[in-house]
């Protein structure tokens, strides 16, 4: 007797009308909600920023949240900033809240689905029976890729959007730090900053580490196998040109942000970065000429 399966019929169809207001064009609805809280969100923060810097041009000279309160200007960017992340805060609950009933509701009924399809596999129904048992268990199969679209919305928010300002009080600490350190001259280009000097350092050493092995096989190949070393060659020019357009970007941040560089408390290990890509890129031209003189010469 199919128990599992009649008890699926049946539920089913009671079930129906939880299942209904979950589809993915809602879930889409309240996402849409949710980026359009956020931006109203960057447009109050770009407000405050706008009201740090004036606080400093008419001689602010705090580092704390409390020291801009008395600004009229601040004080009520600040309390639209903090609506304007509570509206979206409450729409990420709402789109977190919607896709998680959802994938409650999927799971229950998918659960449900693998006992009737196990039962319908042993007990192997024929004839009218078979059809009819098959286009019920498809049906429900639909619900359930209807149910998990819905969930899966949810996951295709960016992580940015999910949780910005999750932590007000750090996140605006952060606008104040940075705002203050460009009305003061201070701010650094993004490639110049702890983070991605240490990544672009690691990136520098890999590509010239790369260039210098395929100048040195080349170099190696010229006697037995010049079309091979024209090869490694041909390939090491193509890094050597990513490097050379790395160097120009750190000596165009130098030329441009010298005051910047000049003023920072990282000083000493930026102009290291700078020069440390500058000697690799000398180091790699100077292979690149040794090999071209060494294929020129086995030719």
């Amino acid at each position: 007797m199919a128990k599992d399966l009649d008890k699926l019929r049946t539920d089913f169809k009671k079930l129906q009308p939880k299942f209904n207001p979950y589809t993915e064009p809602a879930a889409a609805k309240i996402k849409k909600a949710l980026i359009a809280a956020l931006n109203a969100a960057w447009d109050r923060e770009s407000e405050v920023r706008e009201a740090i810097a004036k606080a400093v041009e008419e001689g602010e000279k705090g580092k704390k949240l409390a020291d801009f309160e008395a600004s009229g200007d601040f004080s009520k960017a600040f309390k639209s900033w903090k609506k304007a992340t509570a509206d979206h805060k409450a729409q990420v609950k709402a789109l977190n809240d919607f896709c998680g009933a959802a994938e409650k509701l999927r799971d229950d009924l998918k659960g449900r689905l693998e006992k009737a399809e196990k039962e319908v596999k042993k007990d192997k129904p024929a004839g009218a029976a078979k059809k009819e048992t098959e286009k019920f268990l498809a049906s429900v199969k639909d619900e359930v890729d209807s149910l998990t679209a819905t969930a899966n919305v949810y996951g295709t928010v960016k992580f940015v959007e999910l949780f910005y300002a999750a932590k007000e009080d750090a996140t605006m600490q952060v606008i104040l730090k940075k705002t203050l350190a460009k009305a003061s001259g201070t701010d650094l280009p993004k490639i110049l900053e702890a983070g991605a000097r240490k990544k672009g350092e690691k990136q520098v050493e890999k590509l010239a580490h790369a260039i210098a092995d395929a100048y040195d096989d080349a170099q190696t190949a010229a006697d037995s196998d010049p079309k091979e070393a024209g090869k490694k060659i041909k390939l090491a020019d193509g890094m050597l040109d990513k490097l050379t357009k790395l160097d120009k970007t750190y000596q165009d941040a130098l030329k441009k942000q010298k005051k910047e560089i000049e003023a920072s408390p990282e000083k000493k290990e930026i102009m290291q970065l700078i020069d440390l890509v500058a000697d690799f890129l000398a180091s790699c031209k100077r292979l690149k000429s040794d090999s071209e003189k060494a294929v020129k010469k086995a030719a």
